[in-house]
């Protein structure tokens, strides 16, 4: 069922929620393409803008529940925008793409999303119903059930914020969500370009691309 303009399932996959998502943010692409080409020669920079303004929300939507993993969809989404915008074929490097194009995945977004939602709720307090979920969620964690507190803890130990987890909490928030937030994304610029190197028909290029960032010829 529909609450909220997110599906529901009564199998607690976020599959078809996901899905529709995508959707809906293809809908609104389509949009935007037609209104590139209409006005013609706009750079990748704009282009890029408008996705993480208008099409990025959309995708994004409740991701603090449901982005505690990568999405093969969401990811796609964003690789075909990218080659677009490039022009290129889509059989071309998905970690070519998005090197050259100065892209990380989605999934850096929705992890964000998901520790500032779980901050929020370590500090709500113990009257409120998402508190009480959360406690609810804390037992079944104790219990070796896989919740989502489960993925949260899993994720902060991940990339080296057990303590965080451990002190179910922090002194400055804002500090420490952008140290989560360049960390994360740094680990996911080291793993395109580890795909980058491991790929024989890249050889050439991962000799040139040594920079994570739009190409000026782009801007």
């Amino acid at each position: 069922y529909s609450y909220l303009g997110l599906l529901f399932s009564n199998r607690l996959s976020w599959s078809k929620s996901v899905q529709n998502l995508v959707n809906k943010a293809n809908n609104a692409l389509s949009s935007v393409k037609i209104f590139s080409r209409r006005l013609k020669n706009i750079s990748p920079v704009v282009l890029f803008k408008i996705f993480d303004v208008q099409i990025k929300p959309i995708i994004l939507y409740a991701s603090e529940i449901w982005g505690y993993q990568q999405w093969y969809i969401i990811e796609q989404f964003h690789i075909r925008f990218c080659k677009y915008v490039l022009g290129v074929s889509y059989k071309c490097s998905n970690a070519a793409v998005l090197a050259e194009c100065g892209r990380n995945y989605i999934l850096v977004d929705s992890l964000l999303r998901v520790v500032k939602y779980w901050l929020k709720l370590v500090f709500y307090p113990r009257h409120r119903y998402p508190k009480q979920c959360y406690i609810m969620l804390c037992k079944l964690d104790n219990c070796n059930r896989k919740t989502w507190v489960y993925y949260v803890r899993m994720t902060l130990f991940k990339y080296g914020f057990g303590y965080v987890w451990e002190a179910q909490g922090v002194g400055d928030e804002n500090r420490f969500l952008r140290e989560f937030h360049i960390r994360v994304s740094d680990c996911h610029k080291q793993h395109i370009f580890s795909e980058i190197h491991d790929c024989s028909s890249l050889d050439f290029y991962s000799t040139v691309k040594n920079v994570f960032c739009l190409e000026p010829y782009l801007c």
